[in-house]
């Protein structure tokens, strides 16, 4: 049995769960292939060696080549991830991350779904990020994703 277990004991970002990802073998090819089937504006996609408080990593930097700066609704981000070459698995792995989002940003802010507009999620980075991770899921086949602390 293949467990993912996240400690993320002071919380977690994109970036950081997408470059853990990197660290424990997801291959730099698959994922940057994998990504380039998004019909996203063009972007450059940097991976390097980290190092914070004496833990090693990688570091994810996405940097748009156009100055355009997007805020997506749930709608556009579907016909993104829709509209690609991803599998099946990746797609709805990564759906499904979005209108969990969508849901609680709707609640929070006492809107429809079909009302938000996700400012950072929506951008560029934040797609990558969340498509990306779910590449990493799907490449390493886990049977369970344990997260603690659990909230």
């Amino acid at each position: 049995m293949k467990i993912l277990y996240i400690d993320c004991f002071s919380g977690v970002s994109g970036d950081m769960f997408l470059g853990a990802l990197l660290n424990c073998g997801l291959p730099r090819t698959l994922l940057k292939r994998e990504l380039s089937g998004l019909p996203l504006d063009p972007y450059t996609l940097s991976i390097t060696p980290a190092q914070r408080m004496n833990i090693t990593g990688y570091r994810i930097q996405i940097k748009p080549r156009t100055k355009k700066h997007h805020h997506r609704g749930l709608r556009e981000i579907k016909r993104i991830i829709t509209g690609s070459q991803l599998t099946k698995q990746i797609k709805d792995l990564s759906l499904s991350a979005f209108e969990r989002l969508a849901l609680v940003e709707a609640k929070i802010h006492h809107k429809k779904i079909s009302e938000i507009h996700f400012h950072e999620v929506g951008a560029l980075d934040s797609i990558i990020d969340i498509v990306g991770t779910a590449i990493g899921i799907d490449h390493f086949k886990f049977d369970n994703i344990a997260i603690h602390p659990t909230w």
